[in-house]
């Protein structure tokens, strides 16, 4: 009678089920699995601490999640990848910590990778600093660290939804100046879908009297007509 091979579990197998361990919040078998890759030498990898530092920071504990962190970089020489920096970021957001939040986005631009800021990286902060009535916090870590092209809609909608129309105008300034180019034509999508068309008006003449190239203004020119909306100057 053959005998049967136990294959042990890989990497990408226990990676699976911390997810979905994390998932359905049953933290302590997660942490179990965890503990047990750690213990056998089962190669951890940065999705594996991600995981884990994902559950510290569900439980508002992300301090927990920093011990991790120094872990995976110092003693296992792993690199942070956008996902790690976005759940600290997160996880000092949802406890209230608002400048190690920021303290990690400086960490995203200037880290080995110099990674840009996406915008689900800016979604959290500009939460909590909203609720600490603290959104200079946001516009200053958007001028030294920037963001990628296409976070720029998203912010500014994050903040009209606040009622925050003169920080939206400051990032709408921004745009102009972004070293990567912004799409336009996706910022007027965003606006009429929540019916900000007159904030389309007010960017379409600030960018008229700035001498806008000719690209960008064309850009915007056919997102505004592509929703079916007509500017009169």
């Amino acid at each position: 009678m053959a005998r049967t091979r136990m294959i042990p579990p890989t990497t990408r197998t226990c990676n699976a089920f911390l997810h979905g361990l994390s998932t359905m919040r049953m933290f302590d078998v997660a942490f179990m699995i965890f503990d047990w890759m750690e213990g056998c030498g089962h190669l951890s990898n940065t999705k594996t601490y991600n995981e884990i530092i994902r559950i510290w920071c569900l439980i508002e504990n992300p301090k927990k999640g920093i011990v991790l962190f120094n872990k995976m970089t110092n003693e296992d020489g792993l690199e942070p990848d956008e996902s790690t920096y976005s759940i600290l970021i997160m996880g000092f957001c949802r406890a209230g910590c608002l400048d190690e939040a920021g303290s990690y986005f400086y960490k995203v631009v200037k880290g080995k990778r110099k990674l840009m800021p996406k915008k689900y990286h800016y979604i959290s902060i500009i939460d909590d600093s909203f609720k600490q009535v603290r959104v200079e916090v946001v516009l200053r870590l958007l001028k030294d660290c920037g963001c990628s092209p296409k976070a720029y809609g998203a912010i500014i909608f994050c903040f009209l939804e606040r009622c925050l129309s003169s920080e939206a105008v400051e990032v709408f300034k921004m745009m102009k100046d972004a070293p990567y180019g912004v799409d336009y034509e996706e910022l007027v999508g965003w606006l009429r879908q929540y019916g900000y068309m007159n904030h389309v008006k007010m960017m379409f003449c600030y960018l008229w009297k700035t001498e806008m190239e000719d690209d960008d203004l064309r850009s915007l020119e056919e997102g505004i007509v592509g929703n079916s909306y007509k500017i009169k100057m």
